[in-house]
């Protein structure tokens, strides 16, 4: 079993190419939770919308040379007209079953609050379902 302490966590921003790996990580999220049904989206209009600058996303390789992505958080910004200031919000965050447990999730949230502060962002916002424990203690952690 790999340790969190043994894990070489590489985040980088993604690029057009990475969307085929992103929809298969996105994919295998709902199967595990048992909503597969409800992604509609497609590969050519992910890299359609990534294109048009709709989202961006951070992954988290690991291994040598980056060698396997773990995981993926999905944000786009939105602009808040009252406050004339941007927020961002994180559309998904989705860890590979096998990577779980390891700070991999945590490293990419943290990743993307400090994107947001560099970016002048207002803070993060996001949305959870209430009987998604793993991501609510993983938020409650992070304060």
């Amino acid at each position: 079993m790999t340790s969190a302490a043994s894990v070489d966590v590489r985040l980088r921003k993604g690029q057009l190419q990475d969307v085929p790996l992103v929809l298969g990580l996105v994919l295998e999220a709902a199967r595990a939770e048992g909503a597969e049904e409800h992604v509609s989206v497609s590969e050519d209009g992910m890299c359609r919308d990534f294109q048009a600058g709709a989202y961006r996303f951070l992954l988290a390789a690991v291994g040598e040379n980056e060698g396997e992505v773990a995981g993926v958080v999905l944000y786009y910004f939105l602009w808040d007209a009252c406050r004339c200031a941007a927020y961002v919000y994180m559309d998904d965050l989705c860890v590979r079953e096998c990577w779980r447990g390891l700070g991999i999730g945590r490293q990419l949230v943290q990743a993307l609050c400090e994107l947001a502060s560099h970016s002048q962002a207002l803070g993060v916002d996001f949305q959870v379902l209430p009987d998604n424990m793993p991501a609510i203690g993983l938020y409650k952690k992070l304060g």
